[in-house]
């Protein structure tokens, strides 16, 4: 049948049966119950050979069909039966947003992985709240588990987010001012704890504080044991004589305190020190000392 095209008969000519199966039965419109009639009707006895651009109608399913020489297909040009459409027919990039009707409920599932795209977020009653950065995102059905690196910038976190500190990345950024009160500050503030016994032993809350001393008589300044007070090693403590009576510096039982020269009293009034945590239960006194 391949190329049969059309004929002009005239007045006279004989129509042989070839030309009738060719001209006419070949590329006449069928009409079938099914499918499996149709199928049926061709390459049997007496059965005329099923061949390229046939077309035939199914009464089933309301559908005009063609045969492209391997296999019956349904003629967009006529109709488009019920889940007849497959992804094969549409070209990719043909479906745009504008082609999906807002109110679509799609599931994340179908979204793909690495999908570029901009996610509207919406509350429970569907009104869009937020739209998500453009990108690439991994998205389960738990939410977002990823986003692509550079996407978030500052003006994205919300002010009032509690950021861990382990989160950030600091590294060379950070300035005294940005410290907290405390131990944090080590090293740049001088807390001052003033005490006028003639007793002290050291809390934790003294760390990197300045501990003022201050008596007519002898002072007695104690540094507890780890089992009592855990001070981490390289903890310290400045101490500071601010009257007459002598501040000497020892250990509770199991604590040792070295110091130059043995030295563990203050100089006098005015007389600063810096006790610093080397070990588990040891310390080192240094500063206006003497023995």
């Amino acid at each position: 049948m391949a190329g049969a095209g059309t004929k002009l008969f005239v007045q006279g000519e004989i129509l042989t049966a070839a030309q009738t199966n060719v001209y006419l039965m070949d590329q006449a419109v069928t009409v079938f119950a099914t499918a499996a009639a149709r199928d049926a009707a061709f390459g049997g006895a007496g059965e005329p050979t099923l061949s390229e651009g046939r077309i035939c109608y199914l009464e089933s399913t309301n559908l005009i069909q063609f045969y492209d020489g391997a296999a019956w297909i349904d003629s967009s040009q006529f109709s488009v039966g019920d889940s007849t459409i497959t992804s094969a027919k549409i070209v990719d990039g043909a479906i745009v947003n504008a082609d999906i009707n807002a109110s679509a409920a799609i599931a994340l599932s179908k979204l793909a992985t690495g999908a570029a795209a901009t996610i509207v977020l919406h509350n429970s009653d569907g009104v869009p709240t937020a739209t998500a950065v453009s990108g690439d995102v991994t998205i389960t059905n738990a939410g977002v588990v990823e986003i692509a690196a550079g996407k978030i910038v500052n003006a994205d976190i919300n002010a009032s987010a509690a950021i861990t500190y382990s989160k950030l990345s600091l590294s060379n950024s950070i300035t005294t001012t940005d410290l907290a009160s405390g131990s944090a500050r080590a090293g740049f503030t001088s807390t001052q704890n003033a005490q006028i016994g003639i007793t002290y032993t050291l809390v934790l809350g003294d760390l990197a504080k300045l501990v003022e001393l201050s008596n007519g008589a002898s002072i007695t300044l104690t540094i507890p044991t780890n089992a009592t007070v855990a001070f981490a090693v390289g903890d310290r403590v400045d101490i500071l004589q601010t009257d007459v009576g002598q501040v000497t510096i020892v250990g509770a039982s199991g604590v040792t305190v070295n110091a130059y020269d043995t030295g563990l009293k203050l100089n006098g009034r005015w007389a600063v020190a810096t006790l610093i945590k080397r070990a588990t239960n040891t310390w080192v006194a240094v500063g206006n000392l003497t023995t």
